[in-house]
């Protein structure tokens, strides 16, 4: 079977966007009427290893909201060591 690079360029992208869609649900979903603070979905993002353009991509939000988001969180991270 021969694929060429652009058609194998567009599944992973259609790919991409379907697991970030995922991820995003499942961020969403902790209960009836609840939802995960924004801040802590940023958190559990950068934990695994997410680029803050990573996570606004997911989120759905600006990458420089989300790099504030995880400034905010090395900053209260740094305090809570001290």
């Amino acid at each position: 079977m021969v694929v060429n690079e652009a058609s194998l360029s567009k599944q992973l992208e259609d790919l991409n966007k379907r697991l970030d869609a995922i991820i995003n649900v499942l961020l969403e979903l902790v209960g009836p009427g609840k939802r995960i603070p924004l801040s802590r979905r940023v958190q559990l993002l950068h934990d695994s290893g997410l680029k803050p353009s990573e996570i606004a991509k997911i989120l759905g939000i600006t990458p420089t909201h989300a790099a504030v988001e995880v400034h905010r969180l090395k900053k209260t991270k740094g305090k809570k060591l001290k």
